[in-house]
């Protein structure tokens, strides 16, 4: 008999034009002449290959897939900050998503001279678990930085979704 191999490919990602909520899929049961076989997909496309070998006789293959919704990363709400020269100003930038296995990345834009931007590394296991991620904002502004307002931003990427943004405007007295 001869060999054939077939390939599932589930959907690439469809963002839903109204909700802004970008939904995949991925394969959920495979059937091979009505009997239930492993699901081994390769862990970054989704994809799986199934091969008859010495077919000799006429075989159904059959797959069925799953909608997974993939939600953007959301800040805890900061508020503008007010710090006087050579006073010390420090605040926790936190974002989560609500999709537990996604990557958040934070960056900052704008940073002030001298001002550090660090994340807290936590080992804390929650039940259930949570996908948070935390940095710090420290700044002391020295006796020669410019009494004015400095905006940041801070841009949250899990990225599947378009990067979130929360500005915060720190007002140097």
């Amino acid at each position: 008999g001869s060999k054939q191999v077939f390939t599932i490919r589930p959907n690439p990602k469809i963002i839903n034009q109204t909700t802004g909520i970008i939904t995949t899929s991925s394969i959920d049961k495979i059937l091979v002449d009505n009997a239930s076989v492993p699901v081994v997909a390769d862990p970054v496309t989704g994809v799986m290959t199934y091969t008859f070998n010495n077919i000799s006789a006429s075989h159904t293959i059959a797959a069925s897939f799953k909608i997974v919704s993939n939600h953007p990363p959301v800040f805890n709400p900061i508020g503008d900050q007010t710090v006087q020269v050579g006073g010390h100003l420090t605040f926790n930038v936190s974002v989560t998503d609500s999709d537990i296995n996604d990557k958040i990345i934070l960056k900052v834009s704008n940073l002030p001279s001298g001002a550090t931007f660090t994340p807290i590394v936590n080992g804390t296991i929650t039940n259930p678990p949570t996908n948070t991620i935390t940095y710090v904002f420290d700044w002391t502004p020295k006796g020669d930085t410019p009494l004015a307002s400095y905006l940041l931003l801070f841009t949250a990427s899990d990225r599947v979704n378009p990067p979130v943004s929360q500005q915060v405007i720190i007002t140097v007295n």
